[in-house]
């Protein structure tokens, strides 16, 4: 597939379309228009970018856009090319050629403001024909006339004058102007784009993709039907959009608390964004709706510019919350095809005004609906046919939306004719898709997304109270199910009070007593505990450390800082509600749970023995320890050339902290290591306070950025076993000594090792006892981690005895959890759970 015929062929389709050509200019707050000046044109970007992977790859996987290179895919919504808003490229073409060329991947976006999706379409079909003609016969001149419009005055002259008053429903939907939507007007869109790419960077929105069946279609069709009492027609989308509401809205508000703001961030909302970022009784969900058939003009059918307007449907919360059920979803698809019939020209002839009248009426539901969560913006590309569109080397296989990375939208496209029905492509914040996925997956075991809200500590954090003698440190929650089968069991104890080892201790004596207590209410004897709680008989049973400090505590070691020591200095319930504001504003994060199998880990212990050249005992934990950090450290390199900073925000990253926040030519893998069977004393057996300490791991990243195999596993899993033999008593006791001397020690990793991409922290609880934990009514069926947004964080679990192996738990931001399950290397052995 010849690229040069593309580019030829592309230039000879703008030249029936050059308003893509021309250079965008606001002329006044909120108005933009195009100037096409042929001395001086603004010629689309083309570019090509050749993949490592084969396509047979790409194919297998879905055409999952994860497997694109970087650069591929325009990864904003927003106009970016530059602040001088005439350099801004309207339309970017980018041609990805596989391995094997085994086929390509064509990427186009254009501006929205030149074409809507039937724009888009008629400029497709014009390539492809002028490309196949070409194809055919390189010399051909003759491509025939095209009559395409661009001028949006065609809309002042076919679509009629409003009358007035405006109409019921447009007041309704109607949303006040305001200083913020007034500001984000008068920017320039160069500058307004890089202001709300930069936003967006602190947001990890991710995209999934579901596919419904004709069958299923039609039976949902024929249920809507049964259930509703009128005679309306129901169409295809009355029925996905119902079914898309209902399931969304409940994801939205299952978890909801969980992540609301409190304190200064919820005052900072409803100061900037107003009433609107308030809990509503209503869901909204915008349609994009064309014009074109709805206006009597023929005219319309040549016109390739935006011509859609919004189509606002209202559906009750209560409604919503309902369980899903065909009564339900009649009712809402009812509520679909009501709006639908309510787009009269009347309506187009006053939404069309309206947006003429008012400069910040396009950017008023950007900013004041900015904190809604009960909305959606839904389009319809169904019934376009983007399969028909054979540029001379037969019809694309598939066709789906680049990654817009705008949340809160959902795209419907036409599946490939042999596949027949709908997919849908949604993108929103990682973990209301983790939410909308659950509802999706409810039959994977225990997934916690499926636990009501407040059953599990969603924050890290210290966050009871600031007074800090209020702050609660120990929370348990018991989770009743409807059918009686069982109970969730949720408990979380500050990590100050125990580490993993004391957990397992106070689990167990409780369960010993409960059980006692099952057998007979009256007993009163539940035996000695010899638990040790005092922090001092560390300190009794270390030895004292030696001078100098150890090569590897100097080489990781990081100096105090300003913001270390305020850290320290602040209140504990302050710093961690500062600490949970700041996460829950920054990122969105996810948990995900992979199962490795008890053969799978033998497998992989026998691989790196073979590789490696030495007599050296490799355990479990160095092998997963090898496998987790090479996929993670990829996964995490992959993507961060779409995600770095630039400008204001590079600056203050490097100002705040420090030179930590540059590219490192090591990976850092931090496990957390017990002292227990480290230091020979029997009474630490009875401890059941925090004793663990930091083992710390420094892996090449050029080792780690090669091609996933059992030489480069073996390499990875010696030196976790060198830093492991590392742990000596000197170590341990020059820790913690550290620790005592600069009480500031704790924070400084969480405050200057904050951006850094290149670190992964990792808790193997894999060998405790949790499973024999018997209340009296048997032994648990599932052990896992409470969910505690601690992002960059891997927690190893055993998996019950009857399954074997062991999970592994990670928590991250959703982009690098999706690029762990594209991992092959990781999947062939780590089976994804939920």
């Amino acid at each position: 597939m010849s690229t040069e015929l593309l580019k030829w062929s592309f230039y000879k389709a703008i030249e029936d379309f050059p308003i893509f050509a021309g250079r965008l200019h606001q002329v006044q707050p909120g108005k933009l228009e195009v100037i096409v000046d042929s001395g001086n044109l603004n010629i689309p970007e083309f570019t090509e970018i050749q993949s490592n992977v084969n396509f047979n790859k790409y194919e297998a996987a879905n055409f999952n856009p994860a497997l694109l290179p970087d650069g591929a895919v325009k990864p904003t919504a927003f106009f970016t090319g530059g602040f001088q808003e005439g350099n801004i490229k309207l339309a970017e073409i980018c041609i990805v050629q596989f391995r094997d060329c085994g086929g390509v991947v064509l990427a186009v976006t254009i501006a929205h403001v030149l074409v809507d999706g039937y724009g888009f379409e008629m400029f497709m079909h014009r390539w492809a024909e002028i490309n196949k003609l070409l194809a055919a016969d390189s010399t051909v001149t003759d491509f025939g006339v095209s009559n395409v419009v661009h001028s949006r005055s065609i809309l002042e002259r076919v679509v009629p004058m409003p009358q007035e008053p405006p109409l019921s429903l447009l007041k309704k939907m109607y949303i006040p102007s305001g200083y913020v939507s007034r500001l984000v007007a008068w920017l320039s869109p160069g500058i307004r784009g890089r202001i709300l790419e930069c936003i967006q960077t602190f947001a990890d929105i991710s995209i999934s993709c579901f596919h419904v069946s004709r069958e299923t279609i039609d039976k949902l069709r024929q249920s809507v039907k049964k259930n509703s009492s009128t005679n309306l027609r129901i169409s295809d989308n009355d029925v996905l959009m119902a079914a898309i509401t209902i399931a969304y809205t409940q994801s939205v508000l299952k978890h909801k608390s969980e992540y609301a703001n409190t304190g200064l961030a919820s005052w900072l909302k409803s100061s900037l964004f107003g009433s609107n970022s308030k809990n509503s009784s209503t869901f909204v969900s915008t349609i994009a709706a064309d014009i074109r058939h709805r206006i009597p003009n023929s005219d319309l059918e040549t016109y390739s510019g935006n011509s859609a307007i919004s189509m606002m449907v209202h559906s009750p919360i209560e409604l919503l919350q309902m369980p899903a059920s065909p009564e339900v979803l009649a009712q809402v698809a009812l509520g679909v095809r009501k709006s639908t019939n309510e787009i009269t020209s009347e309506y187009i002839a006053q939404v069309i005004n309206g947006g003429d009248a008012e400069s910040d009426v396009v950017f008023r539901p950007l900013v004041y609906n900015a904190g809604v969560a009960e909305k959606l913006m839904v389009t319809n590309l169904s019934r376009f046919t983007f399969y028909t569109t054979d540029f001379g080397w037969g019809v694309p296989q598939f066709v789906a939306q680049t990654n817009t990375k705008f949340p809160k939208v959902a795209k419907l496209f036409p599946a490939h004719p042999s596949k027949g029905g709908v997919f849908i492509h949604l993108v929103d914040f990682a973990r209301q898709l983790k939410i909308f996925q659950s509802l999706r997956a409810g039959c994977i075991k225990y997934n916690p997304a499926l636990l009501p809200n407040g059953s599990v500590r969603p924050t890290g954090f210290l966050t009871g109270g600031f007074q800090e003698g209020n702050i609660k440190l120990v929370n348990i929650c018991i989770v009743q199910f409807k059918d009686s089968r069982g109970i969730v069991l949720s408990v979380t104890i500050a990590h100050a009070v125990v580490d993993g080892y004391g957990f397992n201790m106070f689990m167990h004596r409780w369960a010993e007593i409960n059980k006692k207590l099952v057998a007979d209410s009256m007993a009163t004897d539940f035996g000695a505990s010899n638990s040790v709680h005092n922090r001092s008989l560390v300190q009794e049973v270390m030895p004292t450390p030696q001078e100098p400090r150890l090569d590897v505590l100097q080489k990781l070691y990081i100096p105090s800082g300003y913001l270390s020591r305020f850290f320290t200095w602040i209140s504990p319930g302050i710093r961690g509600t500062i600490l949970e504001t700041i996460q829950q504003a920054s990122t969105d994060v996810s948990i995900s749970c992979f199962h490795v199998s008890r053969e799978t880990i033998d497998q992989l212990c026998q691989s790196v023995k073979r590789m490696s050249a030495t007599d050296q005992r490799i355990s479990d934990n160095d092998v997963l320890m090898a496998a987790i950090t090479i996929v993670y450290a990829q996964s995490v390199l992959k993507p961060r050339s779409e995600r770095t900073n630039s400008g204001l925000l590079s600056w203050l990253k490097s100002a705040i902290f420090g030179s930590s926040s540059k590219n490192p030519k090591t990976f850092l893998t931090m496990e957390a290591a017990d002292i227990r069977h480290r230091i020979p004393n029997a009474n630490l057996e009875n401890y059941s306070g925090n004793s663990i300490i930091n083992m710390m791991m420094l892996n090449p990243i050029e080792l780690l950025q090669e091609p996933a195999s059992p030489k480069v596993l073996a390499q990875a899993a010696l030196d976790v076993r060198k830093s492991t033999n590392e742990i000596t008593s000197e170590y341990i006791a020059q820790l913690i000594h550290l620790a005592d001397i600069e009480n500031d020690i704790v924070f400084r990793m969480l405050v200057y090792n904050a951006s850094v991409a290149e670190i992964l922290m990792v808790s193997n609880f894999s060998r405790f006892t949790l499973y024999t934990t018997d209340f009296g009514w048997g032994n648990p069926q599932f052990v896992a981690p409470a969910n505690t947004k601690f992002p960059k964080f891997a927690t190893f679990f055993p998996a019950h005895p009857s399954k074997g192996g062991i999970f592994v738990h990670l928590v991250d931001s959703a982009n690098i959890l999706q690029q762990m399950r594209n991992n092959n290397f990781w999947t062939e052995s780590f089976e994804f759970v939920y």
